[in-house]
């Protein structure tokens, strides 16, 4: 079926909405919807997507250039491309026209054939622009799904590292109640003991399975959560690696309650994590620091995670979040996390990420390394 594009026709005089209705109604593909006033157009746009705005300059109380203004500054319409109608022939007025975001300027009285055509190439090149974008879209999501397939390899290797202390410790007193049982020496002490052991080894395997099943969740909606709890968590599925590793972590959470997708800032945490990890674990083992914090301004917040892992040469620094660029060796990483780090910060979380080196002092030792800011909005709507 052939897709219906929506017009919005905007002038103050019913026979000039009349006449340009009647000339663009003969393309099936157009849905033609007409206001008459500012308030109407704002309230069309929030009835309808529209693919394309006819716009009279002279209107009141608000005029054509303040209704453009308004929808350029609406995130939500700003896309929306706007062709002038107006019999304002002068240079500056067609000049401010593309200065508010026009995409065409076309005088009256229009000549009908020129309207056709001017009207048809805008909505063919929003059609391709839509396209595009949808593609885009397309490709983000490949992207994304490679990722996380490299997050999973890693997360994998990090579940390991957290059961591997937790099972020894189950399989030792396991095998000590075998062996006292066998030398007729098992107590029933000895046993409440062995079996208290197990039980908290257990829970703390049962605790871990819980927040890898939390962090796979797909995000389909929006929802309220605690920040500081969320980081926790997603520190407590590597507590096992850093500890292997020596890695000091040094975090206080704090309770921040947010809106918005709780997976997405578990999957940044853990790509951020990850890449600190990989490069703490070449340094001095009485120098792994990870140091992560929370401010809170105004209606965002700031997570800051810093290394001491000497930071990211000069050379290479201003490439780390493009695309297939790894600071890692070839068969250490695809070189998409910290791409899609940024793709999904500023996509689906909507803030930013920034990066720099950093030296300070901790303990009276005098450090250097990586430091990402994160900055997301609280969104308590």
């Amino acid at each position: 079926m052939c897709k219906k594009f929506n017009i919005l026709v905007v002038d103050d005089e019913i026979k000039n909405i009349q006449l340009g209705i009647n000339i663009l109604k003969k393309n099936s593909a157009y849905n033609l919807i007409f206001a008459t006033n500012a308030a109407e157009t704002f309230q069309r746009v929030l009835d309808y997507e529209f693919d394309l705005i006819l716009l009279d300059i002279i209107m009141q109380p608000l005029d054509g250039f303040e209704v453009c203004k308004q929808l350029k500054a609406n995130p939500n319409t700003q896309d929306i491309p706007i062709i002038f109608l107006t019999a304002k022939t002068d240079e500056e007025s067609i000049l401010k026209a593309f200065k508010l975001g026009g995409v065409d300027y076309i005088t009256k009285p229009f000549n009908e054939k020129e309207l056709e055509a001017r009207v048809n190439t805008h909505i063919q090149l929003k059609a391709l622009q839509d396209n595009l974008q949808e593609e885009n879209e397309k490709k983000d999501k490949i992207l994304l799904q490679q990722s996380k397939m490299n997050a999973i390899g890693e997360m994998i290797d990090y579940l390991a590292d957290q059961w591997r202390q937790p099972l020894s410790i189950v399989s030792a007193n396991a095998s000590a109640i075998q062996i006292q049982m066998q030398l007729d020496n098992l107590t029933n002490e000895a046993i409440l003991n062995y079996s208290n052991e197990i039980i908290q080894r257990t829970n703390r395997l049962s605790s871990v399975i819980d927040d890898f099943k939390e962090f796979f969740k797909p995000d389909t909606s929006r929802q309220f959560f605690d920040l500081g709890n969320t980081i926790e968590r997603t520190l407590n599925m590597l507590s096992g690696t850093f500890k292997f590793n020596d890695i000091r972590v040094i975090f206080e959470a704090k309770k921040i309650n947010m809106h918005g997708y709780k997976c997405a800032v578990m999957y940044t945490m853990i790509n951020l994590l990850s890449n600190a990890l990989s490069a703490l674990i070449k340094v001095n083992p009485s120098n792994r620091y990870l140091f992560i914090d929370l401010h809170l301004e105004n209606n965002k917040v700031n997570i800051t995670i810093k290394d001491s892992a000497n930071g990211i040469d000069d050379e290479i620094k201003e490439h780390i979040f493009e695309q297939y660029f790894s600071t890692k060796k070839l068969y250490e990483g695809s070189g998409l996390g910290l791409f899609m780090t940024k793709e999904v910060v500023e996509k689906k979380l909507l803030g930013n990420i920034e990066f720099q080196n950093e030296t300070y002092v901790f303990e009276n030792k005098t450090l250097t390394g990586a430091k990402f800011t994160l900055t997301l909005p609280i969104d308590k709507k």
